[in-house]
């Protein structure tokens, strides 16, 4: 069971929009990370209208910290993200996209690093594209996009975006004073954060993939795109 009165290390931010077909598939995969006592989850519904919310409380295990916002109307994923930013309460932020899930292991190997470097201000690392129907691997993020650490990494960031929203952790603190995503911009708001936060100091990527996008019609990934 979970002490309610201790603060949470990591809030995980989920943003959810007619998400009733992968939610608990995302939730499962922080669940593995086996780190449930040390961490919160925040789900920012964006306007679903298929029951995820619901879902996501009827799932809901004794002693989780799992805090649904009901946001009005469809705002899209940055809005979502916001929200849930500033409902946070933990010292790390991880980002997770409802329609993706984390393989076991994830978020130790990465707290690690920002726990043992201060001057880190994000830890990525490469993912995996798997066909939403079998499950089978197609081809990893790094493939086509290679990632630079250190703290001159933002400058290859203005070429490609090598850090997929559900490989990133980062620092709360950092988040609240550079305002989170842009709700100014149509696209490209993830990428304009993560050079934000990569001109604040160093970027670290775990060379091997901690996270799974599966490629399906509806996925965030496309809509957004």
């Amino acid at each position: 069971m979970t002490d309610s009165t201790t603060l949470p290390r990591l809030s995980v931010i989920i943003p959810a929009y007619n998400a009733a077909n992968s939610i608990l598939r995302a939730l499962d995969s922080v669940r593995a990370q086996d780190m449930m006592a040390e961490l919160e989850v925040v789900i920012a519904d964006d306007g679903s209208q298929d029951g995820t919310a619901e879902l996501v409380r009827a799932q809901r295990r004794p002693g989780e910290r799992i805090t649904i916002l009901t946001l009005p109307g469809q705002g899209g994923a940055s809005r979502a993200r916001n929200a849930a930013i500033a409902a946070a309460r933990g010292d790390y932020i991880a980002f997770l996209d409802a329609d993706d899930q984390w393989l076991p292991g994830k978020l130790a190997r990465q707290m690690a690093i920002l726990d043992a470097e201060p001057e880190t201000t994000l830890v990525g690392s490469d993912s995996e594209r798997v066909n939403a129907d079998t499950g089978e691997p197609m081809m990893r993020m790094h493939q086509n996009h290679a990632p630079q650490e250190g703290t001159e990494a933002w400058q290859r960031l203005l070429h490609i975006n090598f850090l997929p929203t559900s490989t990133v952790v980062t620092r709360r603190a950092l988040l609240l004073e550079l305002g989170g995503f842009d709700l100014s911009m149509v696209v490209g708001e993830d990428l304009d954060l993560w050079i934000r936060l990569a001109m604040r100091g160093a970027v670290r990527v775990v060379p091997e993939p901690l996270s799974r996008y599966h490629d399906h019609a509806g996925s965030l990934m496309k809509r957004h795109f």
